[in-house]
């Protein structure tokens, strides 16, 4: 069928509150709620709640916001976002951190299809790692949301979320090329039968990148490449089991320093890192009352490893695992 209309994030408060008042009205119409009205970061429901009953600073970056950004790396489109702000360490692929309304990286929780993705190493998510889907959408949820997710939310939430084969069933193929030796391109097929829900989908993006010290030749560049699946099986009209797998491959060139002139930077061949995340989550959700009552129950793990090199020489490495198993029980009252 035809697609709805997609409206755009929010970028100021005279925005989001024109944006609310287009939901309330919808609502009050009888209009069945989008995928894109609902959220799902602000209660921890599975099938999500309707973003303007959310009492909490909140964007929603949408598919059509990537589309038309043409973003390839997540964290590029969340420099848009107010509250938030982006670091990034030397040229693409070096180590990005985001922090919301001023605090650290490590108090804003990154989550990915609802697993936990901060590396169990550093307590804080490299969104360098994070290639962009284009049909996917962003949650942005400022502000202390620790009573939802404990202390590695005090200062919001960012959910990156996949569509389901459902919501966008069929297969996707994009490829491209561009200067500085800089090509890409992502895969990606789902849909739904026999009540199984799948996605496979992958990305990969390389540059060459540009010379990044004073006089000197060598191009600091970098490799992106990732893997998903994402399943799901209606079992019963009232039991739902689902499984997430992800696979990140992340290598970056860096330069060093020198620290008296003429410059600050120095080439340094055979210098920089490799980041590959494993992350891995299965759950099951079950309806009580009507669907009223739901229980939902997941384990989830990540495991993170990152290895830097100077001078072709291993210098360091890091390697951190995770395993979380939670269960949410949610009852909803609803108002005439």
């Amino acid at each position: 069928g035809k697609e709805a209309p997609v409206r755009r994030y929010l970028t100021t408060a005279g925005a989001l509150a024109l944006a609310t008042a287009i939901a309330r009205q919808a609502v009050a119409e009888g209009a069945p709620p989008t995928v894109d009205d609902l959220l799902v970061t602000g209660t921890r429901v599975p099938e999500g709640v309707q973003a303007d009953r959310i009492g909490a600073s909140l964007t929603i970056i949408r598919a059509q916001d990537f589309a038309d950004r043409q973003v390839r790396i997540v964290s590029d489109v969340l420099r848009d976002v107010p509250g938030v702000s982006v670091s990034r360490t030397g040229a693409v692929g070096g180590f990005t951190q985001v922090r919301v309304r001023g605090t650290e990286s490590r108090h804003v929780l990154t989550l990915i299809d609802g697993i936990k993705a901060d590396d169990p190493f550093f307590s804080e998510f490299d969104y360098a790692t994070l290639l962009a889907d284009e049909v996917a959408r962003v949650e942005v949820l400022r502000g202390q949301q620790s009573a939802i997710y404990g202390s590695d939310a005090i200062g919001g939430v960012i959910n990156y979320i996949t569509p389901t084969g459902r919501q966008a069933p069929g297969g996707r193929l994009r490829a491209e090329a561009g200067s500085m030796g800089t090509y890409g391109g992502t895969a990606r097929i789902g849909g739904y039968r026999d009540g199984l829900d799948y996605v496979l989908s992958g990305g990969f993006q390389s540059t060459d990148g540009y010379v990044a010290a004073p006089g000197g030749k060598r191009d600091i560049g970098s490799t992106l490449g990732s893997l998903a699946a994402k399943f799901a099986y209606d079992v019963t009209p009232h039991l739902r089991l689902r499984a997430v797998a992800r696979y990140a491959d992340t290598q970056a060139d860096s330069n060093g320093q020198a620290f008296s002139p003429p410059g600050y930077a120095t080439d340094s061949p055979g210098t920089g890192f490799r980041a590959i995340s494993r992350y891995g989550s299965v759950g099951a959700d079950y309806d009580l009352a009507d669907g009223r009552w739901t229980h939902s129950l997941s384990v989830q793990g990540v495991d993170a490893t990152r290895k830097s090199d100077s001078n072709f020489v291993r210098t360091g490495g890091d390697e951190g695992t995770r395993l979380k198993a939670s269960y949410a029980t949610t009852f909803r009252i609803d108002s005439a």
